[in-house]
């Protein structure tokens, strides 16, 4: 059996903002056209926000959700196919944990060291063709 236990709170008028600006004073709350304000507390004096702000609600109507910042927080299960990522100065992109895909040829020398892969080790190579920056000298001798 599932028992829902609620209070149910009987909200008498509801605001609609026509004009922007602040309600509650200059210190109150911004509000902008389309938003909505209602009163939780019933008998709520008027005031200032610092006197009566806290008895009020806003729903905010015209949320623009174009231009988000994201400090904190777990993206899960997504895809980003519309965006651009940044890491900016100082911060990390780890993937340590997890898997960093790339396509073929998607990463050249050029980018690595500035143009220098410094290191390689390879454990197996097959080729029927063999440049050297010295061609004069015999396999043997390159490979000391």
């Amino acid at each position: 059996m599932l028992v829902i236990q609620t209070t149910l709170q009987l909200i008498q008028v509801i605001y609609l903002v026509s004009i922007a600006g602040r309600i509650g004073g200059p210190a109150g709350i911004v509000v902008s056209v389309g938003d909505m304000m209602y009163c939780k507390v019933d008998g709520s004096p008027s005031g200032d926000q610092a006197t009566v702000g806290a008895n009020w609600d806003i729903l905010e109507g015209n949320i623009d959700l174009s231009n988000i910042t994201i400090t904190g927080g777990t993206i899960n299960g997504t895809t980003i196919a519309t965006s651009n990522i940044t890491v900016g100065a100082g911060k990390t992109l780890n993937v340590s944990a997890g898997t960093f895909t790339l396509a073929d040829d998607q990463i050249s020398g050029d980018k690595v060291e500035g143009g220098t892969i410094a290191s390689i080790l390879i454990t197996t190579l097959a080729s029927s063709i063999i440049n050297m920056a010295d061609a004069g000298k015999a396999i043997s001798e390159h490979l000391g």
